[in-house]
């Protein structure tokens, strides 16, 4: 069994799992919660049958979502498994809340 690696990224963001077992996934790519969410630039890379390559992926604001060790997604203070529209303070502080979390 592959053991998942500390970080990882794709084509619309990117994880960080933590040693406690938790993971931060963070998207910003198009359909995603973000700004980019209906970005017509991002589409054809989005497209699996139509790679078109872009200069960067940027973004003010992202996708997060908490995922416990056993894959299941942890819920926030409203029940979503995933928060939208993320910007960089709210991150960090979710960033802390993930590096103290203890089982």
């Amino acid at each position: 069994m592959n053991e998942a690696k500390t970080f990882s990224c794709n084509d619309n963001g990117f994880s960080i799992k933590f040693p406690n077992g938790l993971t931060l996934s963070t998207r910003f790519g198009y359909a995603n919660y973000c700004e980019n969410r209906d970005n017509e630039k991002l589409l054809q890379s989005f497209s699996k049958n139509a790679r078109e390559p872009y200069e960067s992926l940027d973004s003010n604001t992202a996708e997060i979502a908490v995922i416990r060790e056993a894959g299941e997604f942890a819920r926030g203070k409203e029940g979503d498994s995933v928060k939208g529209y993320v910007e960089i303070k709210e991150w960090l502080e979710v960033f802390e809340w993930c590096k103290n979390w203890q089982k």
